[in-house]
Order: C-alpha cells, then structure tokens, then sequence
C-alpha cells in the first residue's frame, strides 16, 4: 500500500454508478422470499441454483455503504455540519418516516384484524418501526450523523493509524461475532463476555464498510494485497455456497453464512468493490450505456424504498415462485419489480418536493 491519492467525484465514475444499479438489483433479490409460497427445501438442482442467487447478491448492501464512504469521506467535498443535516440527514429521516408509514398502512390492511379499530391499532403501533429493509437508513443516519469527527480522524490519521483503526474494527465488528456464533464448548460464550465489558464499541458497526470503501479507493493498493483481497473474496463465496447450499439444506448447518458482518460477506463484498473499483473502472463503455446507468443510478435510493412494497403488491395479487423454475421465476419476477419500481420513482422525481425528499 503506498500513499493516499484524491478522489474524484465532481465527474460521474460509471463503474460505481454501474455498481450501484447491481446492487440494488441484488437486493431485490435477496427479498424476493417475499413472493415465495413454497414449502420446498428438498436439496435439488433449482434450489440450489436459488440458493446460489441469495449468495451472490449479498454485496449489496455492504458495497452500497463503501459507496457512500467514498462520497462522503472524499477529503476534496467539504459538507458542513449544517448542510449535512439540512441536505442529507433531513430527507432520510423524512422518507423513512414518510415510507413507515405507507408501509405500516398498506400491512395494517393484511396483517391486521378485519375492524377498523384492530387496522388502526397496527398502524399506530408500526408507522415509523419502518420495514424489514428500512434499518439501512437508520445505519446511514447513525453513520452521517459521525461524519465531522469521522472525517477529521481521516485526514488527520497517518497510514499505519489507520490500517490499525480499520483492523480493529474488522476484528470487533466481523471476527468477534462470528467466533461467539459457533459451537465451540465455553470458547463462544468467554469470547462474548470479554467483548460485553472491553465495550469496544468504537470498533463495532456498519462504519467499517464506509471507511472502509474510502480506503480501497483513495490509496493505492499493492498488487500483492489486491491478489489477497480476490483470494479471501473467492475463499468466502465458496464457504458461502457450500454452507448455504449444502449443509444447510442437508444438515441445518448454517453458522456464519449470510450475515453482513460475517467475515465470508466481508470478503466478498471488498473483493467486488474492488474488482469495479480496479477492472470495471478501465473499461470504455458507449455513451449511451453511461447515459442509461447514470439515470437508473439516480433512482437507485427510490427504488430500494418501493420495492418491497411491489414485491408484497405482487404477492397479494397471487404472484408467486411457482409458476416455472424457481431459479428462473427469482430472476423474472425481481426483473419486473426493478422495472416497475424505475419508473414509478422515475414519475415520482418530476414531483416537486416528493422527489427531493421521498425517493
């Protein structure tokens, strides 16, 4: 690793805007469950295939968080504490406030009793407890809200400071877990206790994909970490799919698979970012490609609010997995949700105020 060099992001990167358009394809597909009414966990060909699907897409949401470090820590954007309320923090905390709600109204009529007291009820209960894909703006909340000391401590931190800084909270917040998950006799629960009261909490938390995000791509990083980093990236995508499509289905065996901080996903989703980071980045795309994954990029936020209402949408109306392949209705239906849910945010953005702010 040598030293750190500017990021550049007053020009639109493509690979990250491409990056950004997976991704987010990736996490209708890891909710597609939504739509599935089969009880089939028969260790078969399409199952596993499916299965394969759940484990790829789970960079997503990691390398959406890398994203927003490279954005943010950028040392040449410099975002005042009250422009960063003002501008960024403001409308998250309006469109999770805004989508609970939609959310907590379209389930009260599904999920509630059948009067109007027992519907109200629910709606009063979870109108801002958001949806199951809504924490990710809480996280992106907490993580904002940081962002001056964050962003000091960066550009103060030397290079070793801040390997150091980035290993701890690899340590505390992937290893550490991970160890007190396995079934070890005492091992787990003395890893648990020691880590309760060292209260290391500095080191724990999603912050570990922003800063680290930043790192890969504001220093130059050696040829020997990068084969390193691909190395890991393959090494947690194989223990992925051998546990999540073998031994689970065969032996309920599950530990350390899907979790985002499970160092398998953590691998993973570095070696992504840095293959788009350092491969896709060289590639020449037409002008009209760009054009295309610039707009979908610009969407991207909007769609990841809405889709699981589409998915829940479709659902009710009697769409399921079942009517071909499961490996195959997976990609059709999350294509349609991605589709339906571009250009209902599309329509959406040419609202004044309701673009700014709720998608």
């Amino acid at each position: 690793m040598g030293n750190s060099k500017n990021i550049t992001t007053s020009n639109r990167l493509i690979q990250y805007d491409l990056m950004r358009v997976l991704a987010c394809f990736c996490v209708i597909v890891i909710h597609i469950g939504i739509c599935d009414d089969s009880n089939n966990e028969n260790f078969n060909v399409d199952n596993c295939i499916s299965s394969l699907y759940f484990v790829f897409a789970r960079w997503a949401v990691p390398c959406f968080m890398m994203l927003s470090g490279v954005m943010f820590l950028d040392k040449n954007k410099d975002i005042p504490i009250k422009k960063l309320y003002v501008k960024y923090i403001f409308r998250l905390a309006v469109s999770y406030a805004f989508w609970s709600c939609i959310y907590a109204l379209y389930n009260s009529f599904y999920d509630a009793g059948n009067s109007f007291i027992e519907k109200f009820k629910y709606f009063a209960s979870y109108c801002l407890s958001g949806e199951l894909h809504t924490w990710y703006i809480l996280v992106t909340i907490g993580i904002y809200m940081t962002l001056p000391i964050i962003k000091h401590l960066i550009n103060t931190l030397d290079e070793k400071k801040l390997r150091y800084w980035i290993l701890m909270m690899f340590i505390f917040f992937s290893i550490v877990p991970f160890v007190s998950s396995l079934s070890i006799p005492m091992f787990p629960g003395y890893v648990a206790y020691i880590n309760k009261y060292m209260e290391l909490y500095f080191f724990a938390g999603y912050m570990f994909y922003f800063i680290m995000g930043y790192y890969l791509v504001s220093h130059d990083i050696s040829a020997k970490i990068k084969k390193c980093v691909y190395s890991l990236s393959i090494v947690g995508f194989v223990y992925s799919v051998v546990v999540f499509c073998v031994l689970n289905p065969l032996f309920g065996f599950k530990i350390g698979v899907l979790g985002y901080s499970n160092p398998n996903i953590v691998f993973m989703s570095m070696g992504v970012f840095l293959f788009f980071t350092d491969v896709v980045s060289k590639r020449k795309f037409s002008n009209k490609f760009k054009r295309v994954i610039t707009s979908l990029s610009g969407l991207t936020y909007g769609i990841y609010l809405i889709h699981v209402l589409i998915l829940k949408v479709l659902h009710n109306m009697g769409v399921s997995l079942s009517f071909c392949a499961k490996s195959v209705s997976i990609l059709i239906v999350s294509l349609i949700t991605f589709i339906s849910a571009a250009i209902i945010v599309y329509i959406m953005k040419k609202v004044p105020l309701v673009g700014k702010y709720l998608c």
